[in-house]
């Protein structure tokens, strides 16, 4: 009998259980399975579970027929926050059903997965970026938010990526590798076929509009239409959820408050954490918006590490990630909990990070294994990640290869990174505001040139608050 290795650390312990995995799921066949403080849904022979501090809704079809199950917060495509039951317009027997539950799925914005279990269809689907990230084990049939929750034995290591040069700091996870030599992460834009345990490519579409604009008013409409639809999605959780805000001396988070503003006083709090030199400037900084805005500020002051608390993140995230996020771990931890926590990390694809000198059109693939930061040489990239880029290279169509640096952040680098970290800290439910397919597509029509020189945010600054335009970033 399948018994996860969570609860195989916690056997005697379902407090514990309960309170290192928050946030977490499993889909599979396996029966019985008693998970303490877990839901349980069960359809057609395969069995939805999830910690009870998870939002849950319900999808049903047309004729009411059950679809599926949504988990995590979103917000869809008109801009309305999910919650309960959601009842979708299409029908399984419809025959163009499957491509229009993507479309739903790829409206959607937030932090989530999608269970979509039907007699006939049974896929997994991810976030934008993976933000609420999956693992699968193709032989055992299951998938889940970590190792620990799918993996029913002790980790079986992982010789492309080694674990102790990932535990040291000298590697790290990416092209779907984990700790486990049989588990593999699931990229972001593919569905898992739960049938064949096989991931499949739904987004970017052929049709997909990715094509750069050149021409100034385009720019600068596309721009706008980006704080539109941030401020669409960030107003949405502003007013459904219990929305506590980290504010740095940066350009995601300033922008973030900015297409915000309409609805900020529905959050809980603004807030900086202060734990080492570069964030105390943050927390002056962020002080002096507040100021200019009258707004409340929080700021929340170093914690140590400890040894116990070092363990159990890297228990809930399944050895995934290690690194710089344990710098900020104690003070996420000691934060008042219950809350969604919106940031806007995604934004950093306005400024074109992955394309340092590179041009639209030309895969150079010594730099592509490069940006994955897996912490090898190049030599040894080009050995054990080459084969595999290529080939995903080769999946994407032609409008989405022209944009494959901001395409392998988005599918590869966000999920295996932020994506895995934030089982880590779940204190608090981290959303970012950003991860939309929309605006993912609106910024890639930004001409890198635009992108590079920060004219992105400056226009989103300008037009929801020019009265912090003589703040300097820090």
């Amino acid at each position: 009998m399948f018994t996860p290795l969570a609860l195989q650390r916690f056997r005697n312990d379902p407090d514990g259980f309960f309170a290192t995995f928050k946030h977490q799921w499993l889909i599979s066949r396996d029966r019985p399975l008693d998970l303490p403080g877990w839901h349980e849904h069960e359809c057609d022979g395969w069995y939805l579970r999830h910690a009870s501090d998870l939002p849950v809704m319900k999808l049903l079809g047309r004729h009411d027929e059950r679809l599926g199950y949504l988990l995590g917060v979103a917000v869809d495509a008109a801009g309305r926050p999910l919650k309960g039951t959601i009842r979708l317009p299409v029908s399984p027997e419809d025959n163009n059903f499957p491509k229009s539950f993507e479309r739903f799925v790829e409206g959607c914005a937030g932090r989530y997965i999608v269970a979509l279990l039907t007699p006939r269809y049974k896929r997994l689907f991810l976030d934008p970026v993976g933000d609420l990230a999956a693992v699968y084990d193709a032989e055992a049939g299951r998938a889940g938010s970590t190792n620990f929750i799918v993996q029913g034995r002790d980790f079986i290591d992982n010789p492309v990526i080694p674990y102790a040069m990932a535990r040291d700091g000298r590697a790290n996870y990416t092209m779907g590798h984990t700790r486990d030599r049989q588990v593999r992460r699931l990229l972001a834009s593919h569905y898992l076929d739960l049938d064949r345990m096989e991931p499949v490519r739904h987004w970017p579409r052929p049709e997909t509009d990715l094509t750069t604009r050149h021409d100034t008013d385009a720019v600068l409409a596309i721009n706008d239409e980006i704080t539109a639809r941030l401020r669409d999605i960030f107003s949405a959780m502003l007013h459904s959820e219990r929305v506590i805000l980290p504010l740095s001396g940066g350009r995601d988070s300033r922008c973030l408050l900015g297409a915000g503003m309409p609805a900020i006083d529905q959050a809980e709090w603004l807030f900086t954490w202060r734990f080492h030199r570069q964030s105390g400037q943050d927390s002056e900084c962020a002080k002096k918006i507040c100021g200019v805005l009258g707004l409340p500020h929080r700021e929340f002051l170093y914690q140590k590490l400890t040894r116990p608390l070092k363990l159990q993140y890297l228990q809930r995230n399944g050895y995934a990630i290690f690194g710089t996020a344990l710098e900020s771990l104690a003070i996420s931890e000691s934060l008042p909990g219950g809350n969604v926590m919106v940031r806007g990390n995604i934004m950093g694809i306005l400024r074109a990070t992955n394309w340092q000198r590179q041009r639209e059109g030309v895969l150079n693939l010594p730099h592509a294994l490069k940006r994955l930061r897996s912490g090898f040489s190049a030599a040894e990239q080009m050995e054990k990640f080459g084969p595999a880029y290529m080939a995903y290279y080769d999946s994407l169509p032609e409008n989405a290869q022209r944009k494959i640096y901001d395409i392998a952040w988005t599918d590869i680098s966000l999920t295996h990174g932020q994506g895995a970290r934030s089982y880590g800290t779940p204190q608090n439910f981290i959303v970012n505001a950003f991860n939309d397919r929309r605006l993912l597509a609106l910024a890639m029509q930004l001409p890198l040139a635009y992108r590079r020189s920060d004219a992105a945010y400056d226009r989103i600054i300008e037009t929801t608050l020019p009265q912090l335009q003589g703040i300097p970033y820090v």
